[in-house]
Parts: C-alpha cells; structure tokens; sequence
C-alpha cells in the first residue's frame, strides 16, 4: 500500500514541474511576439493597431522590435 502512496505524490510532482515548465515555455513565446498595452498593460501583439483588452488605439511604433531589449 506504501508503493501506491508513493506512486501518487510522484505523479503530482511530475505534473507540477511540468506544469510550470509549460508555463514558462509559452511566456517566452508571447514576449517575443507582444509587448505590454501603455495603458492596461494586456500583452498585445507587436503589429496591432488597437489593444484587444481595453480597444484603445495603439501608436505607430509602439512596440520595440522584435530582440531590442527593453529597458525595466
């Protein structure tokens, strides 16, 4: 019965490390494609002309390019 306790709480490490790998995997997909809103701070796609969170219309330019780094 011991082995099946212990089976249990691997699996529930496993699925936590792999949960947060996934997690961090998908945020630097979307960092290379979005920058945060200048007003609500939603990620919003680098080529967007409106944010798609609070629909306010975003400027020429108001993302930095793609590999730029961006200054905190």
């Amino acid at each position: 019965m011991e082995w099946l306790l212990a089976l249990v709480v691997l699996a529930v490490i496993a699925y936590l490390v792999m949960k947060r790998r996934r997690a961090a995997a998908s945020s630097a997909a979307i960092s290379d494609a979005h920058h945060p809103c200048p007003s609500c701070a939603v990620p919003a796609p680098r080529t967007a002309a409106q944010c798609p969170s609070c629909k306010r219309e975003l400027p020429e330019g108001w993302a930095p390019a793609a590999g730029i780094a961006i200054p905190p």
